[in-house]
């Protein structure tokens, strides 16, 4: 496992880590705390780099652990929107992202970015359970 960021680095907090699970092919992207949507694109951005370098379009994004998710419908809109602008840098490969997305139990707002995202040609799923997220990610589908 290749740990890029850390929860903390050197006297700040970061509110997500990013990390390679290369036996497993796949990336995720965690967070913890409070979280936003400029976390959100910051953290993005992050597992854009580490997928280009690894060659691996399977992420794995864990809210579980957050306290306080601040990303409203309308931001949720604009970030499927701009999903694919924001991995420009994986050039067409960025159409091989496929990202399973976990959610806590409590976490019952943001069930519908699954379908939001599929209508943008996106392959997400929304999960409760990283076994499950992961066994998916690595299906043929």
């Amino acid at each position: 496992m290749y740990i890029y960021k850390g929860y903390a680095q050197n006297v700040f907090y970061m509110p997500h880590s990013i990390s390679y699970f290369e036996e497993d092919n796949y990336l995720t992207a965690s967070y913890k705390g409070i979280v936003d949507a400029g976390e959100i694109k910051t953290a993005v951005k992050e597992i854009s780099e580490a997928a280009r370098i690894h060659n691996c379009y399977n992420w794995l994004i864990d809210f579980t652990e957050c306290s306080n998710l601040r990303f409203s419908v309308v931001e949720m809109v604009r970030f499927s929107e701009s999903f694919y602008t924001l991995n420009d840098n994986l050039g067409s490969k960025k159409f091989l992202i496929k990202r399973a997305i976990i959610f806590s139990e409590k976490q019952t707002d943001f069930n519908f970015i699954e379908v939001l995202s599929s209508n943008r040609g996106q392959d997400v799923k929304v999960f409760r359970n990283q076994k499950e997220a992961v066994q998916w990610l690595q299906s043929e589908s």
